[in-house]
């Protein structure tokens, strides 16, 4: 029988950070090469979203492209990047 376990995702404004407990363990899950959070933002690259640093780093060239807080849209009908328009769940989604 597979040991259970349990995930836990803090998505926050600015960051996101997540842990897994196995058999009373808690672990931080690494989401990052630098740490155990990302930045919650994403970049919108045509059809695909980019999370974490990797939007952040885009973010210089493409800034109508990106957006920082992707929680504080939550609620809204929908968002505006890059000219295009993107419903504000599949941003959260895509940083989960």
């Amino acid at each position: 029988m597979p040991a259970a376990w349990s995930l836990a995702i803090d998505f926050g404004t600015s960051n996101t950070t997540a842990a897994v407990e196995t058999a009373g363990r808690i672990e931080t899950v690494r989401l990052d090469a630098a740490s155990d959070s990302m930045p919650s933002a994403v970049l919108k690259d045509g059809d695909a979203l980019i999370v974490g640093r990797a939007a952040e780093n885009r973010m210089r060239t493409s800034p109508a492209d990106y957006e920082p807080a992707p929680k504080t849209l939550l609620g809204r009908s929908r968002a505006v990047l890059g000219g295009g328009v993107v419903d504000p769940i599949d941003l959260a989604a895509a940083v989960l």
